[in-house]
C-alpha cells in the first residue's frame, strides 16, 4: 500500500514538472506574436516649389512574428514610397491630414495614426527662385557652398539609407562646334546623413554643381551613365542609357533654313510640358467604381494583388500643325519593390482621354498602339526614341488634340501578396521633340 502511494506521489510530481516546463517554454517566446506599429516622420515638412505643396515622408515601425504586412490608407493625399514608407501631400497652409496604417499577421492586427499639418515656409521657395536669377558665376559659388554644407551632414531625426533618382532635364541637343549631342542630367537625393554623390562621367567638369552633369556623345555613340549615393547607412546606384540623338544633317538643315525668304525652317527643339493634373497613378478601382488615384506613378501591384497603372499626359498645343522629326521620352525610376519576374512585360502605349484625369474606362481600356515593350527584369529606367513614339505624337497633332497621352502597365499578374512595382515621380518624366513648324 505504501509502495502504491509512493508511485502516485512520484507521478504527480513528474506531471507538475512537465507542465511547469511547458509553461516556461511558452513564456520564453517560442510562439508567434501579435503585431505592434508606430508611425514616425522620416523626412519633412518639405516645400515643393514645382507643385506648390508641402509634403512629409512617414515610416511605419512594426514588430511581430511572423513579420507583419503594412497597409497605409491611400487617397489623393498619400502615395507609397516603399513597403513601410508613404508620402503625404498637403496642398495649402490650412490643410491638415491624419495618416492611418495597419500592421497585420496571422496573430492579429494593430493600427496607428499620425496627425500632420502644413509646416512649410513658402519663402524658402521664393528665395530659391531669386537665387536662380543670379549670374552663372554666383550660382556656381552657391552650389559649391551647398555641396560643402550638405554632403555628410547629419540632419535631425533618425538615420536612413539614401534614396536617389536621376533624370534628363535637357537634351539631346546638338553642338555644331564640338560635333556632339549632349544630355544634361539632374538628381534628386535624400538620406541621413546627407549622402555623397558620385557620377561615372561629367563632361561639364563640375560646371553645374555636384547634383547635375553633362554627357557628350559623338555620332553612333552610346553611354550608360551611373550615379551612386552613399552614406553611413547604405549605398544606392541609378543608371540611364543615353544614345546619339539624330543625324547631324537635320541640324544643318535647321541652321541653313532662313524662313524669311519662304524657305523651310529647319527642325526646332521643344521640351513638351507634362500636365501634372492629368498625369497620375491608379491603384485599382474602388468599391464605388471610381479609380483609386495616387499622386506619383506606381506600376505593378501591391500586398492585396491590386493592379497599379500609370497615366502620363503632355500638352502638345504649341505643336499644332507641326511635323515631328524626332522624339525622346524618358522615365527615371525612383525605386522598385518586390519580384517583378512573375509579370510578363512592361508596356507604354498611346491612348487619348482628353483634358481630364483618366477614369475607370481608361484604366481597363486597350491602348491604341504599343510604343515601348520592355522585359520586367529590367531596371525600370526608360529612354525611348523609336519611330512608333514619333508616329503616335504626330497622330495626336494631326487629330487636332491638345494632348499626347499614354498608359504604362505590366502584362500578366503577380499574385504573391507582396509589393511588386516600379515607382516614378512626375519630375522624372520628360518628352523632348524636334519639329518643323
Amino acid at each position: 500500500m505504501k509502495k502504491n502511494k509512493l508511485y502516485i506521489l512520484i507521478s504527480i510530481v513528474t506531471l507538475i514538472c512537465f507542465l511547469g516546463t511547458a509553461a516556461l517554454c511558452n513564456q520564453a517566446g517560442g510562439g508567434d506574436e501579435v503585431p505592434t506599429i508606430k508611425l514616425k516622420i522620416s523626412d519633412g515638412p518639405i516645400f515643393s516649389e514645382e507643385d506648390q505643396v508641402c509634403y512629409y515622408e512617414i515610416e511605419a515601425i512594426v514588430t511581430g512574428t511572423p513579420e507583419p504586412d503594412i497597409e497605409f490608407t491611400l487617397d489623393n493625399n498619400v502615395s507609397l514610397l516603399a513597403t513601410e514608407k508613404a508620402k503625404v501631400i498637403l496642398n495649402d497652409s490650412s490643410d491638415s491630414y491624419t495618416l492611418e496604417a495597419t500592421a497585420i499577421n496571422n496573430e492579429g492586427s494593430a493600427q496607428a495614426s499620425i496627425n500632420l499639418s502644413w509646416g512649410c515656409e513658402e519663402e524658402v521657395a521664393e528665395e530659391a527662385t531669386e537665387d536662380e536669377e543670379e549670374t552663372v558665376e554666383e550660382g556656381e559659388d552657391s552650389e559649391e557652398s551647398e555641396e560643402e554644407s550638405q554632403e555628410g551632414e547629419v540632419l535631425e531625426g533618425d538615420l536612413f539609407s539614401p534614396e536617389l533618382s536621376i533624370f534628363i532635364y535637357e537634351g539631346p541637343i546638338y553642338s555644331s562646334a564640338d560635333n556632339v549631342y549632349y544630355y544634361r542630367i539632374a538628381s534628386e537625393m535624400y538620406g541621413n546623413p546627407y549622402p555623397d554623390l558620385t557620377w561615372s562621367k561629367d563632361d561639364s567638369n563640375d560646371a553645374f554643381g555636384y547634383d547635375k552633369v553633362q554627357v557628350n556623345l559623338r555620332e553612333g555613340e552610346r553611354y550608360t551613365l551611373t550615379a551612386t549615393a552613399t552614406n553611413t547607412e547604405g549605398t544606392i546606384t541609378r543608371s540611364l542609357d543615353l544614345e546619339w540623338g539624330c543625324d547631324d544633317e537635320e541640324v544643318s538643315d535647321a541652321e541653313d533654313g532662313d524662313g524669311e525668304d519662304g524657305g523651310q525652317v529647319g527642325p526646332l527643339s521643344l521640351n513638351v510640358d507634362l500636365v501634372s493634373g492629368e498625369t497620375t497613378g491608379i491603384m485599382g478601382i474602388l468599391s464605388n467604381g471610381q479609380p483609386n488615384y495616387t499622386n506619383e506613378i506606381v506600376i505593378g501591384d501591391d500586398l492585396d494583388n491590386v493592379t497599379h497603372k500609370g497615366f502620363i499626359s503632355f500638352n502638345i498645343t504649341p505643336l499644332a500643325g507641326a511635323t515631328i522629326t524626332e522624339a525622346i521620352l524618358t522615365m527615371s525610376i525612383v525605386n522598385s519593390a518586390g519580384d517583378l519576374s512573375e509579370f510578363n512585360n512592361f508596356y507604354i502605349g498611346s491612348m487619348h482621354w482628353g483634358e481630364r484625369l483618366p477614369n475607370t474606362t481608361d484604366f481597363n481600356a486597350t491602348v491604341s498602339a504599343k510604343i515601348i515593350e520592355l522585359s520586367s527584369s529590367g531596371d525600370g529606367n526608360i529612354v525611348c526614341s523609336n519611330n512608333t513614339l514619333k508616329t503616335e505624337i504626330q497622330k495626336a497633332i494631326d487629330s487636332d488634340w491638345s494632348r499626347f497621352q499614354a498608359k504604362a502597365y505590366f502584362s500578366g499578374s503577380s499574385n504573391d501578396n507582396s509589393n511588386d512595382w516600379w515607382h516614378y515621380k512626375k519630375s522624372g518624366v520628360t518628352l523632348k521633340v524636334k519639329y518643323i513648324p
